[in-house]
Order: structure tokens, then sequence, then C-alpha cells
């Protein structure tokens, strides 16, 4: 016989809740789109953009925002709300049977931009390298990094010829014990 993982139920658990997440048609409050220009401080800077520009500025301030968005560093923005290992260890011993619910809160924390990112390519092509930094971020839960990964496949499976090489790209940089618990291998034939 075979032994199923723990972290297999807690796999399943998260995509679950994603499934669920994303089946729900709420949609997100508007929020200000964060633009940050790559300095020598690198000091990231919040802008809302009005919500229409003056005819002669249009294309310079498009310009302007389309550029900055491009040059973005990607950093891991999930630091923030991924639970941390002490948070993890002491769900799971209270409640070895759930999936804790600090992943739970990241997995929701996910599911308004993979929602975006599922209906719109320009979405999903600027999410894409921020689940691939969460992913190979070492210092992270295995069970973060995993559901991270499993977005991004997802996305390469909605855009194939976009994102397809990049995600196979970021399956190879993982180690093995995160790659065992993703559902599918991009290198086996469908």
């Amino acid at each position: 016989m075979f032994k199923v993982r723990p972290i297999a139920f807690i796999s399943i658990a998260v995509m679950g809740l994603a499934w669920w997440w994303f089946r729900n048609d709420k949609l997100p409050e508007p929020q200000p789109i964060e633009i940050t220009q790559p300095s020598a401080e690198e000091v990231p800077s919040v802008v809302t953009l009005p919500v229409s520009f003056p005819t002669t500025e249009a294309p310079n301030a498009a310009i302007k925002v389309v550029e900055a968005v491009a040059q973005k560093p990607h950093k891991n923005p999930y630091s923030a709300v991924a639970p941390d290992l002490a948070q993890y260890r002491k769900e799971v011993s209270e409640n070895p049977h759930d999936t804790p619910e600090s992943i739970q809160n990241f997995a929701s924390s996910l599911a308004p931009k993979m929602k975006r990112a599922k209906q719109n390519l320009d979405a999903a092509q600027m999410l894409f390298p921020d689940l691939g930094s969460c992913a190979q971020t070492e210092d992270a839960l295995n069970a973060v990094r995993a559901i991270c990964a499993t977005n991004a496949a997802t996305l390469a499976k909605i855009y194939p010829n976009e994102l397809q090489t990049r995600y196979i790209e970021l399956y190879d940089s993982l180690p093995e014990k995160i790659r065992v618990m993703l559902s599918s291998n991009p290198h086996d034939p469908q």
C-alpha cells in the first residue's frame, strides 16, 4: 500500500477553497494601482490614477504608466500575508485534521488576483512573476510555495502560448519536495 501524506489533505483543502472562491461572483473593491519606479533607493510610490486624463496628456501619461509597470522589480509580494512556521505549527497542533486557517487566508488573499488574471492576459502576465517569486522563496512554507506554483500552473494552462514556457522553467527550478505537491508535471504528455 502507499501512504497518504498529511500535506496532500492540506493541498486538497486549499484547492477546494480556491475553487469555491473562484466560482463566487463577488467582485473585489477597486484598489489604487501601486506603481514603483526603480531607483537607487528603490523607494516605492503609490499613484492613484485619475478616472480620465486631459486629452493632451493622455498619450504621455499612459506611456509613463506602462513603462513604470514594465520596470517593476518582482519581489515576493505575499510575505506579509503568508503564514510563518510558528503560526502554522500552532494551528496544526490545535486541529491536525483541517487545513490551517492561515493557509486558507493566504489562498483567499490570492483569489481576487487570480480571478482577474484568468479573465485578462495582461493581468496574468503581471501576476505570473509574483507567483514564481513566491514559489521560489526558500524561507516560505512549502504549502505556500505549492499554492503559488499551482496558481502559476493554472495561468499557464489558460494562456499556454504566453506562459507555458515560463511555467516549465519555474517548475524545473523548484525543489523536488515542492514538485511532488503539485497536481501535474508540465513535462508529462497530456
